[in-house]
């Protein structure tokens, strides 16, 4: 192959390159027309011109270098035609290395203008920000918040730190709940949501925790009982006032409650349940006493207003302590709402302390045994549990709380069970606001055992059952 052929070949190599980098050149400029406005752009296409034209002045003092040396070189051709050919190409070759090179150079510059377009724009939204600030006026509070935070984002990215760091919702909620939990205790169940919930506000609500074909089974135990079907030991029937004093009706309708029906085992099994204990737990520990059985029907008001339950802490009736290892399941076994008389409860009052009970001046008449708080503050802000069949609020035995009178002609019923931990002891009442409730226990165990000589602490000890671990002290 000759010297000419050669160059030749070199230079189409060459008119190739220059080409490709033309076009590639030409895309690389629209693409970055697309950003910025115009008028940055066409300083920066300025700034580009001038080093372009620098460089090609450059490039052609080194391509006419080149040419000279072609020049010398072919007259002597034909004298020293091996040595002309090694020569030629690594003209070629240089050339070559010349155009790889202010490619590179090229795609650098680019690489420089496009982040000193990126740094503009962002120095010119910080700007933006900072104009929108001080137009703001300082009423408009939600705008300056979203205006610092978008600039705190837009400094952050301007620093580049190497790593981004952001707090999770699970390590905030973390760092805002309580170190120590007073009114549950450590367990897998309940999230730390509900935890802080109950802690802050003395009751739980769980939705659908006992099933249809349990509360059908204790409901037609109840009317079988009203029908005097079954005899229980123990169980204490109670009928509302107003029922009462009006003609005897020997069913359902003349029993406004069943209470202590530990001797029962169908009723009692509500106290068993696994996915009752499993909740209870979470407040008791693993050792559970099933203190207190209750089957409310509450019978449609007669117009005395005697079906309601004056507000009250379930504590007064309790001579055992601690009361944060204490607690009741109460689940309706219908919906149970406003209209029918549903549970209020007064949010917080659980971390106070026990207050002095006693019947309610109600022109009415008041249930026996329905005791009241005389002094809390009727402007406390309520919760009225409105809840579905199946549905099962725990709530502290210092919870603040009642119920309203059955405005509708059907019978509101509920099941409940007080718990409490086997670990609990025994205190003397006497001397404290609980004498009154005292004497009232024991003058019903004289009546109806005729019994003399026992205690108040006795009449629990009786009622107690174990379901669950070992049974301690109560």
């Amino acid at each position: 192959m000759s010297w000419t052929h050669r160059d030749e070949e070199g230079r189409g190599r060459r008119r190739k390159k220059k080409e490709k980098g033309r076009i590639g050149k030409k895309k690389r400029k629209r693409g970055r027309k697309k950003k910025g406005k115009k008028g940055k752009k066409r300083k920066k296409r300025k700034k580009g011109k001038k080093r372009k034209e620098r460089k090609k002045g450059k490039k052609g003092k080194k391509r006419k270098k080149g040419k000279k040396r072609k020049k010398g070189k072919r007259k002597n051709v034909e004298e020293c035609q091996n040595l002309v050919v090694v020569e030629e190409e690594e003209v070629v070759e240089e050339e070559e290395e010349e155009v790889v090179e202010e490619e590179e150079e090229e795609v650098v510059e680019e690489e420089e203008e496009e982040e000193v377009e990126e740094e503009e724009e962002e120095e010119e939204e910080v700007e933006e920000v900072e104009e929108e600030e001080e137009v703001q006026p300082s009423g408009q509070r939600t705008k300056m918040s979203r205006a610092a935070d978008r600039l705190k984002h837009l400094i952050g990215h301007l620093d580049r730190p190497s790593v981004d760091i952001r707090t999770s919702p699970a390590a905030s909620l973390a760092s805002t709940l309580p170190l120590n939990f007073r009114y549950s205790l450590d367990n897998s169940l309940l999230t730390p949501e509900q935890r802080r919930f109950y802690e802050e506000n003395g009751f739980l609500l769980i939705k659908n925790l006992v099933s249809h074909e349990d509360i059908d089974r204790f409901r037609q135990e109840f009317e079988r009982i009203c029908r005097r079907e079954v005899d229980v030991p123990g169980l204490v029937v109670m009928r509302d006032v107003a029922i009462a004093k009006s003609e005897f009706v020997s069913d359902q309708r003349a029993v406004s409650k069943l209470q202590d029906f530990q001797e029962d085992p169908e009723l009692f099994r509500f106290c068993a349940l696994p996915q009752v204990l499993e909740y209870v737990e979470c407040f008791t520990g693993p050792n559970i006493m099933a203190m207190h059985t209750m089957l409310i029907n509450k019978p449609p008001d007669a117009g005395k207003k005697t079906s309601r339950h004056p507000m009250h802490q379930d504590l007064h009736y309790f001579p055992f302590r601690p009361a944060h290892r204490i607690v009741c399941a109460w689940t309706a076994m219908e919906t149970v709402n406003r209209q029918n008389g549903c549970l209020v409860v007064l949010p917080g009052t659980h971390t106070g302390t026990l207050k002095e009970h006693d019947y309610p001046e109600w022109e009415g008449g008041v249930n026996k045994m329905y005791h009241g708080v005389r002094d809390f503050d009727p402007a406390h802000p309520r919760v009225h549990l409105e809840m579905q069949k199946g549905d099962t609020v725990f709530f502290h035995p210092l919870l603040i709380h009642g119920s309203g009178m059955n405005q509708t002609k059907g019978f509101r019923k509920a099941i409940s069970c007080h718990y409490a931990a086997a670990e609990c002891y025994y205190i003397d009442v006497k001397g404290t606001t609980q004498e009154n409730i005292e004497k009232e226990v024991k003058e019903l165990a004289h009546k109806r055992y005729n019994l003399d000589h026992i205690s108040f602490q006795d009449t629990w000890a009786f009622r107690g059952r174990l379901v669950k671990g070992d049974r301690i002290s109560l």
